[in-house]
């Protein structure tokens, strides 16, 4: 009987241990956003006593991966029906993580409620956050991210050659595209992931005149997670955080100098950008920094180079359309035949000197 008893001792202080070990210890620090100093939490957690009735609405923003040992800021936006932000006296904010309450500080220049988070080791950091007003309904909304450890992909793009032809690469150069990757599966399930609600972009521009009640900016923005820098010099330094499989593609535009804020979408400024993939499968199996070189093909170089150009071209036919005409009219063959001739080398000449 003994013996029994001391077997059923010893199991329920492994199935304890067992707990106390694979427990989320929540390696995250929760720090105020005014001071970045860390904060610490209460607990039992904070419950309004809700007694207002007008209408609400609580949005989230918080990026889809934090790098670890730095810090990323948790916005709430607490809106009223008009979609204007509330703040009236008594108006609290709190972020509960880890069993714990956490006060947000509102920031009246982005009309939110603002907390940083600053995890220390990779973990998966699920959150709420609770507004309450005494006028208006209390809300709830939830959110989450990852802390993970992130690492650089360096890219240098090459044409005229491949990697097993014996000519010399030529660095491809143009300053108008970007680099931007794409998990090229849905290994961690957030290929189709939606990172953030942007509804509240359209809350922002809501005071123009006859701007549309559904909102354009978070119906129109491909939000399926993706990597990019801007492509300079030869050169993009892209920031990932997890390892797998990656599609990598080039994306042209005839707009240069707009400013893309979102790290976790490409920028889509310009609706005219064309885009091609030029690595189906880039495998990544170690988080490491990386420098790599992928080489374009002909056609991929063509179609940049004539969406980049197509003004110049559309001018340069259209001149030769006229003058063919003109020299057609003379129904001199001598004259067809050489300005044909004389057009083409001269455009050769001056792009070979240019």
């Amino acid at each position: 009987m003994k013996v029994k008893n001391y077997w059923c001792v010893l199991c329920i202080i492994c199935i304890c241990l067992s707990f106390y070990v694979f427990a989320d210890s929540g390696s995250t620090s929760v720090n105020n956003y005014l001071t970045n100093t860390t904060v610490n939490g209460t607990s039992p957690i904070t419950e309004f006593n809700c007694t207002g009735k007008n209408t609400s609405s609580l949005v989230i923003k918080v990026d889809p991966y934090i790098s670890v040992n730095t810090t990323d800021v948790v916005y709430a936006y607490y809106w009223n029906a008009s979609s204007e932000s509330i703040n009236e006296t008594g108006t609290q904010a709190v972020l509960v993580y880890n069993n714990q309450s956490y006060n947000m500080s509102y920031i009246k220049a982005d009309d939110a409620w603002e907390i940083l988070l600053y995890p220390t080791d990779e973990e998966y950091i699920e959150f709420y956050v609770s507004a309450y007003a005494p006028s208006y309904l209390c809300k709830n909304a939830s959110a989450s991210t990852f802390g993970r450890i992130s690492y650089y992909l360096t890219i240098h793009l090459y044409k005229g050659a491949t990697n097993t032809s014996d000519t010399n690469p030529v660095s491809y150069k143009n300053d108008f595209q970007y680099v931007f990757l794409q998990f090229a599966n849905d290994t961690y399930g957030l290929k189709s992931y939606s990172p953030r609600d942007l509804n509240y972009l359209d809350k922002w521009f809501g005071w123009v005149p006859y701007y549309p009640t559904s909102g354009v900016i978070a119906t129109s923005i491909d939000t399926e997670m993706a990597f990019w820098d801007s492509y300079s010099d030869g050169v993009a330094t892209i920031k990932l955080y997890e390892i797998g499989n990656y599609s990598v593609f080039l994306m042209s535009t005839d707009v240069t100098g707009v400013g893309w804020s979102d790290e976790f979408t490409y920028p889509q400024y310009d609706e005219e950008a064309i885009t091609n993939t030029i690595k189906n499968q880039l495998q990544i199996t170690e988080k490491k920094d990386y420098t790599i070189d992928i080489y374009l093909s002909a056609w991929d170089v063509f179609q940049f180079n004539l969406w980049m150009n197509l003004a110049k071209w559309a001018g340069i036919i259209l001149v030769w359309f006229c003058l063919t005409i003109a020299s057609i009219m003379t129904r001199n063959t001598y004259i067809i035949i050489g300005f044909q001739f004389a057009y083409w080398t001269a455009l050769k000449t001056l792009q070979w000197l240019l």
